[in-house]
């Protein structure tokens, strides 16, 4: 199994941290249980999935902040699918915004 991280873009001014920009950012243990949890009867998946540290859980980082965040998404995306990404936006204190792409 193999995902590449999400891109994540600080925007910066010279007055500080404005906000996120995040790429498609997978809730990686939702993704770990719900897609490859199955052919394997969850033995391999749920140990692996669970001994995941906080630091790489998107959804949990979204809560630890308060910057204001753009998540964008592809909706045809097949690596990371809409359903994994909307776990994160709905993570993100407000202000937030999607940005939803028709073909990536």
């Amino acid at each position: 199994m193999g995902w590449r991280a999400p891109r994540l873009r600080l925007i910066q001014y010279p007055t500080g941290l404005a906000g996120l920009v995040l790429e498609k950012p997978p809730e990686i243990r939702s993704m770990i249980l719900c897609r490859f949890g199955w052919w394997n009867l969850w033995l391999v998946a749920l140990p692996y999935a669970l001994c995941l540290p906080d630091s790489v859980l998107s959804a949990y980082n979204a809560e630890q902040t308060d910057l204001p965040a753009i998540d964008l998404l592809g909706l045809h995306d097949q690596v990371v699918p809409p359903a994994y990404v909307e776990d994160v936006f709905a993570a993100h204190v407000d202000p937030r915004h999607s940005a939803r792409r028709p073909h990536s």
